[in-house]
Protein backbone atom coordinates (compact mmCIF):
# COMPACT_ATOMS: atom_id res chain seq x y z
CA UNK A 1 0.00 0.00 0.00
CA UNK A 2 0.80 3.20 -1.04
CA UNK A 3 2.09 5.57 2.43
CA UNK A 4 3.97 8.69 0.82
CA UNK A 5 2.95 12.02 1.41
CA UNK A 6 3.03 15.04 -1.57
CA UNK A 7 3.92 18.38 -0.17
CA UNK A 8 3.77 20.44 -4.05
CA UNK A 9 4.34 23.79 -3.99
CA UNK A 10 3.74 25.53 -7.04
CA UNK A 11 5.21 28.87 -7.96
CA UNK A 12 7.61 31.23 -6.52
CA UNK A 13 5.49 31.75 -3.32
CA UNK A 14 4.92 28.75 -2.47
CA UNK A 15 8.54 27.76 -2.64
CA UNK A 16 9.20 30.90 0.01
CA UNK A 17 6.58 28.89 2.27
CA UNK A 18 8.28 25.31 1.69
CA UNK A 19 11.51 27.01 2.68
CA UNK A 20 9.72 28.44 5.70
CA UNK A 21 8.17 25.03 6.68
CA UNK A 22 11.44 23.30 5.83
CA UNK A 23 13.33 25.22 7.90
CA UNK A 24 11.03 25.53 10.83
CA UNK A 25 10.98 22.04 11.23
CA UNK A 26 7.23 21.91 11.32
CA UNK A 27 6.18 18.84 9.65
CA UNK A 28 8.07 15.32 11.75
CA UNK A 29 6.16 12.76 9.79
CA UNK A 30 7.90 10.16 7.43
CA UNK A 31 7.12 9.92 3.95
CA UNK A 32 6.65 13.41 3.51
CA UNK A 33 8.09 14.75 0.05
CA UNK A 34 8.84 18.50 -0.82
CA UNK A 35 8.56 19.47 -4.37
CA UNK A 36 8.42 22.67 -6.67
CA UNK A 37 6.93 22.85 -9.74
CA UNK A 38 7.27 25.68 -11.44
CA UNK A 39 8.01 27.20 -15.25
CA UNK A 40 10.67 29.47 -13.93
CA UNK A 41 14.34 27.92 -13.98
CA UNK A 42 15.77 30.44 -11.11
CA UNK A 43 13.01 29.64 -8.57
CA UNK A 44 13.27 26.27 -9.50
CA UNK A 45 17.12 26.91 -9.66
CA UNK A 46 16.81 28.28 -5.84
CA UNK A 47 14.61 25.15 -4.69
CA UNK A 48 17.45 22.97 -5.80
CA UNK A 49 20.01 25.19 -3.73
CA UNK A 50 17.73 24.80 -0.84
CA UNK A 51 17.55 20.88 -1.27
CA UNK A 52 13.82 20.50 -2.56
CA UNK A 53 13.19 18.58 -5.35
CA UNK A 54 11.68 20.25 -8.57
CA UNK A 55 9.62 20.13 -11.98
CA UNK A 56 9.80 22.01 -14.50
CA UNK A 57 6.21 22.38 -16.00
CA UNK A 58 7.35 23.49 -19.32
CA UNK A 59 8.46 19.93 -20.10
CA UNK A 60 5.21 18.39 -19.34
CA UNK A 61 1.70 18.29 -21.30
CA UNK A 62 -1.46 17.39 -19.25
CA UNK A 63 -1.39 13.97 -20.19
CA UNK A 64 2.50 13.55 -18.00
CA UNK A 65 1.01 15.52 -15.27
CA UNK A 66 -0.14 11.93 -13.53
CA UNK A 67 4.14 11.03 -13.78
CA UNK A 68 4.21 13.31 -10.76
CA UNK A 69 2.21 11.39 -8.45
CA UNK A 70 3.46 7.91 -8.86
CA UNK A 71 3.73 5.81 -5.83
CA UNK A 72 1.61 8.57 -3.79
CA UNK A 73 -1.53 8.64 -1.37
CA UNK A 74 -1.68 11.72 -0.10
CA UNK A 75 -0.96 15.15 -2.04
CA UNK A 76 -1.05 18.54 -0.18
CA UNK A 77 -0.49 21.50 -2.96
CA UNK A 78 0.64 24.79 -1.75
CA UNK A 79 0.01 27.65 -4.26
CA UNK A 80 0.03 31.21 -4.45
CA UNK A 81 -2.84 32.32 -6.87
CA UNK A 82 -3.47 35.10 -9.12
CA UNK A 83 -0.12 34.68 -10.77
CA UNK A 84 -0.37 32.67 -14.29
CA UNK A 85 2.00 29.85 -12.83
CA UNK A 86 -0.04 29.41 -9.46
CA UNK A 87 -3.46 29.49 -10.63
CA UNK A 88 -2.84 27.76 -13.74
CA UNK A 89 -1.03 24.43 -12.63
CA UNK A 90 -2.81 24.15 -8.97
CA UNK A 91 -6.16 23.16 -11.46
CA UNK A 92 -4.22 20.83 -14.09
CA UNK A 93 -2.37 19.08 -11.17
CA UNK A 94 -4.83 18.81 -8.78
CA UNK A 95 -7.28 17.75 -11.93
CA UNK A 96 -4.03 15.14 -12.71
CA UNK A 97 -3.88 14.26 -8.77
CA UNK A 98 -7.94 13.55 -8.92
CA UNK A 99 -7.52 11.13 -12.13
CA UNK A 100 -4.77 9.17 -10.34
CA UNK A 101 -7.62 8.58 -7.62
CA UNK A 102 -5.03 9.84 -4.58
CA UNK A 103 -6.70 9.25 -1.75
CA UNK A 104 -6.22 12.63 -0.12
CA UNK A 105 -6.04 16.25 -1.80
CA UNK A 106 -5.63 19.27 0.36
CA UNK A 107 -4.66 22.51 -1.11
CA UNK A 108 -3.51 25.68 0.86
CA UNK A 109 -3.47 28.55 -1.23
CA UNK A 110 -2.90 32.31 -0.51
CA UNK A 111 -4.88 35.04 -2.31
CA UNK A 112 -3.08 38.84 -3.79
CA UNK A 113 -3.47 41.44 -1.38
CA UNK A 114 -6.15 44.09 -2.41
CA UNK A 115 -3.93 46.43 -3.99
CA UNK A 116 -2.47 43.71 -6.11
CA UNK A 117 -3.24 43.88 -9.36
CA UNK A 118 -7.75 43.71 -10.73
CA UNK A 119 -5.90 41.06 -13.17
CA UNK A 120 -4.78 39.00 -10.40
CA UNK A 121 -7.26 39.53 -8.06
CA UNK A 122 -9.76 37.92 -10.41
CA UNK A 123 -7.73 35.08 -11.68
CA UNK A 124 -7.42 34.20 -7.84
CA UNK A 125 -11.05 34.14 -7.74
CA UNK A 126 -11.63 31.90 -10.93
CA UNK A 127 -8.78 29.21 -9.27
CA UNK A 128 -10.43 29.54 -6.01
CA UNK A 129 -13.60 28.42 -7.73
CA UNK A 130 -12.24 25.83 -10.12
CA UNK A 131 -10.21 24.28 -6.94
CA UNK A 132 -13.30 24.05 -4.48
CA UNK A 133 -15.07 22.28 -7.08
CA UNK A 134 -12.02 20.00 -7.15
CA UNK A 135 -11.34 18.61 -3.85
CA UNK A 136 -14.18 19.07 -1.97
CA UNK A 137 -13.79 20.44 1.44
CA UNK A 138 -9.99 20.47 1.75
CA UNK A 139 -8.92 23.70 0.06
CA UNK A 140 -7.86 26.38 2.61
CA UNK A 141 -7.44 29.76 1.26
CA UNK A 142 -5.35 32.00 3.20
CA UNK A 143 -6.14 35.89 2.42
CA UNK A 144 -3.42 38.32 2.13
CA UNK A 145 -5.43 40.71 3.26
CA UNK A 146 -6.55 38.97 6.56
CA UNK A 147 -3.26 38.95 7.88
CA UNK A 148 -3.27 42.54 8.26
CA UNK A 149 -6.75 43.12 9.48
CA UNK A 150 -5.81 39.72 12.27
CA UNK A 151 -2.19 41.01 12.95
CA UNK A 152 -2.61 44.63 13.24
CA UNK A 153 1.03 44.78 14.26
CA UNK A 154 2.42 43.70 11.24
CA UNK A 155 4.07 45.15 8.39
CA UNK A 156 3.92 44.14 5.13
CA UNK A 157 7.32 42.02 4.87
CA UNK A 158 6.74 40.08 8.63
CA UNK A 159 3.41 39.39 7.05
CA UNK A 160 4.74 36.63 5.16
CA UNK A 161 6.37 34.80 7.95
CA UNK A 162 2.77 34.74 9.73
CA UNK A 163 1.21 33.40 6.90
CA UNK A 164 3.87 30.57 6.21
CA UNK A 165 3.76 29.98 10.16
CA UNK A 166 -0.22 29.45 9.23
CA UNK A 167 0.04 27.62 6.69
CA UNK A 168 2.32 24.99 8.35
CA UNK A 169 0.40 24.46 11.24
CA UNK A 170 -3.04 24.06 8.80
CA UNK A 171 -0.45 21.45 6.85
CA UNK A 172 0.19 19.73 9.96
CA UNK A 173 -3.13 19.47 11.41
CA UNK A 174 -4.63 18.45 7.90
CA UNK A 175 -1.87 15.59 7.90
CA UNK A 176 -1.75 14.55 11.42
CA UNK A 177 -5.86 14.09 11.10
CA UNK A 178 -6.07 12.22 7.85
CA UNK A 179 -2.53 9.74 9.01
Amino acid sequence: MKNNILILGIGGAALNIIQSIKMSQHLTLANTNFVVADTDPSTLNNAIDLGINTIYLNHYRDSKLSDIFNNISKVCIIVGLGGYTGSKYAICLTQAAKDCNIESIAIFATTPFSFESKTHIERARLSCQELSALCDNNLFIYHNDELINKYPELNFLNAFNVADSDIANGLDSYLLKTT
